[in-house]
């Protein structure tokens, strides 16, 4: 953690806006600066606010919100990247939300104080005007480190996405509890060029990737290349990075109507007859049902199918609708205690943790904190999975980072979030008509 003033001023001449001064100057202004620390759902600033000051990342990232409902993420910024400084350049109001998805810390100048740096040091304004050219022509650069966090706080599409917008080379790495390495998605001058991710590989590791919500960390790490003993796959580096993320949106919204319509996990698909009539089906969908039916006829259910299978899940299921509503398979469907469908958990406790940010500027964070801690006491008792639930030690928020798998694998996973938000927004109102 950066702390001391000498850190600070290296850190502004090496990988801020502020590099075109002296390293004596930095040493001389670095009063001017506030420093923010900020925890899950802190709100910077919203949309239409003010433009007061200017922000430097010094650790962690923040994410740009558009007005939306739900708020949909623009793009995250990190450690070393500046924001706010379009509405002070164009003495304009906030056209966009500012919002801290896991942690920060921030270097927050003032908007007089930044007014009159660019007086005495016009290179200023030049650097924040290339700043905001090259996010108004869609190129989102960001510092190394770089991104890095844990998918309970960050939508991975978004920051697939910001990676590729960075025309960087690299590998954004994925993995589970205890470090455990789970995929991994090579990018260079931003293009995908392979992914594994389990026992996948190419098209279907990023797709299969796109549509999971374990909350897995994550870390983009910069390189000069990739290693140049691993081939890159044409079916992804061939194709604009858009149009796959877009058909991967596609498939997660398609999925949880096939898991239910398969029975995941203990369904098992049958064949009504010993030789399939394939040309019910057409060439792509036959190719992959022919693989699919080698498996079938031992009795597999479809989730033993997609374990052993190089195709992810909505491919295989897919296959498996066109093959029962063509007459090829019929289901035999038992009873199980497994898991269903993992439930997405981040948009459920991003939700929470923007209500609880909101209402702490209201009720002030202890208030808050205070109705989020009997909250989860309550819930918890009526929900077990909810107990590896932490409250944020330096604000009013949810903590994921010690959640057990549980919290978004079990079959109560949604019920038992729900329950958490309704109870706490009760306590919270409880707090407010009292005071």
């Amino acid at each position: 953690m950066i702390q001391t003033k000498d850190e600070i001023v290296q850190f502004l001449k090496e990988r801020s806006i502020f590099r075109v001064l002296t390293e004596r100057v930095l040493s001389g202004i670095t009063q001017l600066f506030d420093e923010v620390r900020c925890g899950p759902g802190h709100i910077v600033f919203k949309q239409g606010d003010e433009a007061d000051a200017i922000y430097i990342i010094l650790e962690g990232s923040v994410e740009v919100l558009e007005s939306s409902s739900p708020p949909k993420v623009l793009a995250y910024l990190t450690s070393g990247d500046c924001f706010g400084e379009m509405g002070i350049l164009h003495d304009a109001r906030r056209n966009a939300t500012v919002r801290v998805p896991e942690e920060a810390i921030l270097l927050k100048l003032p908007r007089k104080a930044f007014e009159e740096l660019q007086t005495y040091f016009p290179d200023i304004t030049r650097e924040v005007t290339e700043v905001i050219n090259r996010r108004l022509s869609g190129k989102l650069p960001f510092s190394t480190p770089g991104l890095q966090g844990n998918l309970a706080f960050f939508d991975l599409p978004t920051v697939v996405q910001t990676v590729l917008g960075s025309r960087q080379t690299g590998v954004l790495k994925l993995s589970g509890r205890a470090g455990k390495p789970v995929a991994e998605v090579a990018v260079r001058l931003g293009k995908i060029a392979h992914t594994n991710f389990l026992h996948l590989a190419g098209e279907h590791a990023l797709f299969e990737l796109l549509t999971r919500n374990e909350p897995l960390n994550f870390v983009f790490e910069q390189r000069r290349d990739l290693d140049p003993t691993v081939p890159v796959d044409r079916s992804l580096s061939e194709k604009e990075p858009y149009k796959l993320l877009m058909e991967g949106a596609r498939r997660s919204d398609e999925l949880p109507k096939l898991l239910r319509a398969l029975e995941w996990p203990s369904g098992v698909p049958l064949g009504v007859s010993k030789t399939p009539d394939w040309s019910k089906l057409d060439a792509t969908t036959g190719v992959t049902a022919r693989k699919i039916w080698l498996l079938v006829e031992v009795g597999l259910s479809v989730k033993q199918l997609s374990d052993k299978l190089p195709f992810d899940r909505y491919t295989i299921l897919s296959t498996l609708e066109a093959m029962r509503e063509r007459g090829i398979i019929k289901g035999k469907y038992a009873k199980s205690e497994e898991v269903e469908a993992p439930v997405s958990v981040a948009p459920i406790f991003s939700a929470l943790n923007l209500a609880t940010s909101n209402l702490a500027l209201i009720l002030g964070k202890d208030e808050v904190r205070d109705a989020l801690i009997e909250a989860l006491e309550q819930s918890s008792k009526r929900y077990k999975v909810l107990a590896s639930l932490k409250i944020h030690p330096e604000a009013a928020t949810l903590d994921l980072r010690s959640a057990l798998p549980e919290v978004s694998q079990s079959k109560n996973s949604r019920e038992s979030l729900e329950d958490l938000a309704a109870t706490f927004l009760k306590i919270a109102a409880e707090k407010k008509h009292k005071s």
